[in-house]
């Protein structure tokens, strides 16, 4: 069985190196500047070439009964990205590999 120091000078320095501790962790956090945020748009139109996605990592059983362009429900333009997995146990991820 573990005993711990009830009181005394051990425990009160212990106090005061965890309060010191603490308050240099929240000066430091309270005073550190926000950097500004920078408004972010991306689009991804789907006239031209359709993107390459593939099922990256999958560790159950799942189909993919269609992955492409459709004329179906497009939010701009004449055509939308469908995908269409079934999931039958664990998981599936698409994805695609993105090139700068």
């Amino acid at each position: 069985m573990t005993s711990f120091p009830s009181g005394g000078k051990d425990m009160a320095a212990t106090r005061l190196i965890a309060i010191v501790i603490l308050s240099a962790a929240t000066a430091a956090n309270g005073s550190a500047a926000e950097p500004p945020l920078h408004p972010f748009v991306y689009a991804e139109g789907f006239e031209g070439i359709s993107p390459q996605v593939q099922l990256w990592a999958h560790n159950g059983e799942c189909s993919l009964n269609f992955l492409g362009t459709t004329d179906e429900q497009a939010f701009e333009g004449k055509k939308s990205f469908k995908l269409d997995v079934v999931i039958k146990s664990g998981v599936c991820i698409p994805g695609r590999e993105v090139r700068p």
